[in-house]
């Protein structure tokens, strides 16, 4: 395994977070650090908690680069604001502008240590528009993002609705913001429906029920879904009642555990092939196996099946989140899959082609 950093670590080695001007400044550092290698909601997860477990003004900051770090994954056009407020320059925290046309000014509230005035972010809008950076006024949209809910946050949703603002101004959770990503990266859930869900709720709800029963739907489908090949039986104990299969029970088993990494790389053969996720690891690897062999890739990758639905096959429907294999015509890989499931799936395909484990070995970060 490579040296990998917790969250802490890596702000420390960056240095103070301020906004002094530069492209090699430690805030311009940390966010392309974040760019680069922060690409899936788990590590988003572990570095929010560090954040709201950690006091601290580094801790504070690194926090609203963390919540435009998830406006860029949800599909937004993010730019980055500033720590701290001065006069002659806007304050926002973020911007995030959508495809759609829609813009929304991001500001981030760690505790209630900070007093949120909606008159403040309001301002920023106004000052956004008039500055050319958001086309009107009715295509933005103010959102408070708190890293934890408490009595200022409640006063805060109180005064929005008191003042009339509900179609101006948005409260929501960092923890629903990832629960929003979730849906992303795991069900597919594309940007317009993400957007749909953060903007007020239109009179008509049929959007809304729409995309809950999309949602529901893809849940449903999943457990339905035949796999394309016969699956192993269960085994049955002493008494004669089934026991429930492990999802990987039939694939290698490893001792390293990589929850909450990021795959970095991948080496085999003792060739290094570039990575920025356990997908395109997993990708990257079966690109290079498909190239050695196409027929024996082929044919040991369809023998790949978990208790419900294969992990590679040839009908992209029978996958939740299915994703075309490099180089092939109709071969497709399941891609919700954990850090662990995929390093298993990847030494037990390549132990099948007929290749020692210790060919293939990962590099990774946390």
């Amino acid at each position: 395994m490579a040296l990998v950093y917790t969250f802490s670590e890596l702000l420390d080695n960056v240095g103070p977070l301020d906004d002094s001007p530069g492209d090699d400044t430690a805030r311009e550092r940390f966010r392309r650090t974040l760019r680069q290698k922060i690409h899936e909601v788990s590590q988003l997860r572990d570095s929010v908690e560090e954040c709201l477990t950690n006091s601290g003004d580094q801790f504070n900051k690194a926090l609203q680069d963390l919540v435009n770090r998830i406006g860029e994954l949800l599909g937004f056009d993010v730019k980055y604001g500033r720590y701290r407020g001065v006069a002659g320059e806007i304050g926002f925290d973020g911007l995030w502008c959508s495809p759609e046309g829609r813009a929304i000014v991001a500001e981030v509230k760690t505790t209630d240590v900070y007093k949120a005035d909606t008159h403040t972010l309001l301002g920023y809008i106004n000052a956004l528009v008039s500055g050319g950076q958001i086309k009107k006024s009715s295509d933005a949209l103010g959102l408070y993002v708190y890293g934890r809910f408490d009595e200022r946050a409640t006063q805060l949703e109180n005064a929005i609705v008191v003042e009339g603002r509900r179609d101006l101004l948005r409260v929501i959770s960092v923890s629903a913001l990832l629960d929003l990503l979730t849906l992303r990266q795991e069900y597919n859930l594309d940007h317009t429906s993400i957007l749909s869900l953060l903007l007020p709720t239109p009179v008509r709800v049929d959007p809304l029920v729409r995309l809950i029963f999309d949602v529901v739907a893809r849940e449903v489908e999943v457990q339905e879904v035949k796999p394309s090949i016969e699956v192993p039986p269960q085994e049955v104990d002493s008494q004669g009642r089934e026991q429930e299969e492990s999802p990987a029970a039939h694939l290698v088993q490893i001792s390293d555990d990589y929850k909450g990494t990021t795959a970095r790389s991948v080496v085999f053969q003792g060739k290094r092939y570039e990575a920025h996720s356990w997908k395109e690891a997993m990708l990257a690897l079966f690109e290079v196996l498909r190239g050695e062999d196409q027929k024996k890739f082929e044919a040991a990758a369809l023998t790949l099946v978990g208790r419900r639905r294969p992990y590679i096959t040839r009908d992209r429907d029978a996958l939740r989140v299915p994703q075309l294999i490099p180089n092939t015509v109709s071969l497709y890989v399941e891609t919700n899959l954990s850090a662990n499931h995929i390093v298993k799936l990847c030494y037990t395909l390549i132990t099948r082609m007929g290749y020692k484990e210790t060919l293939l070995t990962f590099e990774i970060e946390q």
